[in-house]
């Protein structure tokens, strides 16, 4: 699938945007992450992006949505840190030197974010609010990529924190058997790692 994106912040032609294989999501996830904080990441996750076919907003006043997964991904390398430091990173943004700029926060402060750039309350977000419900674990350094198109309904946002949510399960600890022993919500986020 190529997605035609016509609402360009900088008024350019029309560009079509090719969905990345996972290896290829994967492999630049990786890389950002060595560029930027020094760090191998061992394993990526990754969430797709949301197309909505009917029913638009429909679904919070419980009426019929009808959504499908496209095969464009956000992708995530991550690694775990010994102390309570996040470092989280992204090709979307650079500094003057071309460089992926690193977000550095702590487990402890996540919850005073604001005046922080406003990309980094989704993944930045999963961490607090599952602190909030009672889960730790370590720090993390975290590189994000993404080949959704931003601004284009595709749920490029939600997919930040989606993949986020896929790579803090793993590395934490999160999800728990079903009570009958069945494991199937652990298998299923199986998937979406590489």
């Amino acid at each position: 699938m190529i997605v035609n994106m016509t609402d360009l912040p900088d008024n350019t032609d029309t560009q079509w945007m090719p969905a990345w294989s996972r290896e290829e999501g994967a492999r630049r996830a990786k890389a950002i992450l060595f560029s930027a904080c020094g760090v191998e990441a061992k394993r990526t996750w990754w969430a797709p992006g949301r197309l909505t076919l009917a029913g638009e907003y429909t679904d919070i006043s419980n009426g019929t949505c009808i959504a499908t997964v496209i095969p464009h991904r956000t992708f995530i390398a991550a690694a775990r840190r010994d102390d309570s430091v996040v470092r989280i990173t992204t090709d979307f943004l650079t500094d003057v030197d071309g460089a992926a700029s690193v977000w550095q926060g702590d487990l402890a402060s996540l919850e005073h974010l604001s005046g922080e750039a406003p990309w980094i309350s989704n993944p930045a977000g999963v961490l607090w609010a599952l602190q909030e419900r009672g889960y730790s674990g370590c720090g993390m350094d975290l590189a994000i990529t993404s080949c959704v198109p931003v601004a284009s309904g595709f749920s490029s946002d939600a997919t930040f924190a989606a993949a986020t949510a896929v790579a803090v399960n793993e590395l934490w600890g999160v999800v728990a058997p079903y009570r009958d022993g069945r494991d199937g919500a652990r298998r299923g986020l199986h998937r979406c790692r590489e």
